[in-house]
């Protein structure tokens, strides 16, 4: 009967030693993808920074055109929904920035 248990102890220690082995070699695995998803997540941040410099020249660009032709239909953006180009009044209405304080009083004192 005491050899029937100490080879069913060794079997389970045996048993143990595989899951605890498993379990470590997965640990690193999930390092080791962990640590490589965030350098291609800093990496497509960077490759991405030009892109977003020219998307904000073009809505930069696109505002100084409305606010010269505020009644254009043809602001150089275009919709995302669409694909359309947005007219010089959604463009302005969406980009539209908030007066300062000083601006306020010179407006209305027209000075």
């Amino acid at each position: 009967m005491a050899a029937i248990n100490y080879k069913g102890l060794q079997h389970a220690e045996k048993s143990s030693e595989r899951a605890l082995w498993f379990a470590s070699l997965s640990i690193f695995l999930t390092a080791v993808g962990l640590f490589f998803a965030i350098k291609q997540t800093n990496l497509t941040e960077i490759q991405s920074t030009s892109e977003r410099i020219n998307q904000a020249r073009s809505v930069q660009s696109a505002i100084e055109f409305c606010e010269q032709n505020p009644e254009s239909q043809d602001s150089g953006l275009f919709e995302i929904s669409s694909g359309k180009s947005a007219p010089c009044a959604q463009v302005i209405r969406n980009y539209k920035t908030e007066k300062s304080l000083l601006e306020k009083i010179r407006g209305i004192f027209n000075f």
